[in-house]
């Protein structure tokens, strides 16, 4: 009877602590990824104004200057220079509207997140240029992971 009611137990207790995600779900992640080199970055999602004038250095790694969000169920979690804001949730259905300003210059996407809940923001070189940059997106399925 001991033997029996211990297996029980110890199959309540396994169960109860491997059955719940360590993963939090989010509606999607913005990351402001490669060349940016001191640029001003601004955001708007849905006509809603995310920052303003945010600095952005990430060719060297070790320096800050690194800029993500996440919106989870309840609120945005910007990540800025080491430090994370929070702000006030953008409704969607499925579409995003996101204008991002790149030192005054405005970019406009439309970003359906059936195809991808990251979206990566890069502002590269064009090819066969050294000084002009485009502002591009992708997106992707998984959430990054920084080391």
């Amino acid at each position: 009877m001991k033997a029996t009611f211990f297996s029980f137990c110890l199959l309540v207790c396994s169960y109860s602590a491997f059955s719940h995600s360590t993963k939090e779900d989010f509606d999607y992640s913005i990351v402001f990824g490669g060349c940016f080199e001191k640029d001003v970055v601004s955001l708007k999602i849905n006509n809603r104004s995310i920052f303003n004038n945010y600095k952005v250095e990430n060719r060297d790694a070790v320096k800050k200057g690194n800029l993500s969000l996440t919106q989870s169920n309840k609120k945005i979690h910007l990540f800025y220079n080491g430090q994370e804001k929070y702000k006030g949730k953008v409704s969607f259905d499925y579409y995003l509207n996101i204008d991002v300003t790149v030192n005054n210059k405005p970019n406009r996407f439309k970003i359906d997140l059936r195809k991808g809940k990251v979206i990566l923001v890069e502002n590269c070189p064009i090819e066969n240029t050294s000084t002009t940059k485009k502002v591009t997106v992708e997106q992707m399925q998984e959430q990054v992971i920084f080391m």
